[in-house]
């Protein structure tokens, strides 16, 4: 009996791992779409681009402000990460982690439209 209650925890966990290798192969598929509730503007004082949703609002650094400018539905992550590695002349690898952090914390903030 031991043995089959082991079996199934092993398969438990490879599931439970296979459920997260498919939805981290969704979110890289999606192509980050930019809430209508949300307007990227100049910051009248520092110059800095703000991200302005109902009743709140993100200064945005430079980085931050190019990536969402790419949440347009036209790319996917991996274009996105293209075009700033293409641009910055700098490895796509360096790149990435921070695209996908800044897309990760638009996606918490339901600050990208649903995929349909």
């Amino acid at each position: 009996y031991s043995e089959q209650v082991a079996c199934v925890r092993a398969l438990l966990k490879k599931t439970e791992i296979l459920w997260s290798l498919l939805d981290a192969v969704e979110r890289a598929c999606q192509r980050p779409q930019l809430s209508r509730r949300a307007r990227l503007r100049p910051d009248r004082r520092s110059g800095k681009r703000l991200l302005l949703y109902p009743e709140n609002g993100l200064l945005l650094n430079g980085t931050a402000a190019e990536i969402v400018e790419l949440c347009t539905g036209q790319l996917d992550v991996g274009g996105i990460v293209s075009v700033l590695s293409a641009r910055h002349r700098v490895a796509a690898g360096v790149v990435e982690p921070g695209v996908r952090r800044m897309i990760e914390a638009l996606r918490a903030r339901a600050l990208l439209e649903q995929p349909r």
